[in-house]
């Protein structure tokens, strides 16, 4: 499924967002899902921070963002203390989060294109290179 496909399928969408969703499946036509089944609840305020701190990175690292000015400007529309969900998207070449509100109103979606398209994530990550560095080191 295309990213609009997959996000309509799971979200309550606005027109807007569908206007949007749109021009990024254009840009990337890959077939997205779940990662897994983690939902992580935070505010609207520490959400948008976090974003913002990864944008960053991936401006620095010469790493394309989609979605992040859509994402940012409807987390700041919210009440900073809003409770929002975030689900982890996946396709072959990119990675994502998709933010939403309780009632599957969808917010936004970020992305990023996958520097090691192969590489799994090991069972109880500890969120270091080193680690996942060493679970996808190939035999020699």
């Amino acid at each position: 499924m295309t990213l609009i496909q997959f996000i309509e399928e799971n979200f309550l969408l606005t027109e807007s967002n569908k206007k949007h969703l749109k021009k990024i499946t254009t840009q990337i036509p890959d077939s997205f899902n779940f990662k897994n089944d983690y939902i992580v609840s935070k505010t609207s305020e520490i959400f948008f921070k976090e974003i913002s701190i990864q944008k960053e990175i991936s401006e620095n690292s010469n790493n394309k963002m989609i979605g992040y000015e859509e994402t940012a400007e409807n987390l700041k529309m919210e009440d900073p203390k809003t409770p929002i969900l975030m689900r982890f998207l996946d396709s072959k070449k990119w990675d994502g989060k998709v933010f939403y509100l309780e009632k599957k109103y969808y917010l936004g979606a970020i992305l990023g294109k996958k520097k090691h398209p192969d590489w799994k994530t090991p069972p109880n990550w500890d969120g270091s290179l080193e680690m996942l560095e060493k679970f996808n080191k190939k035999p020699s």
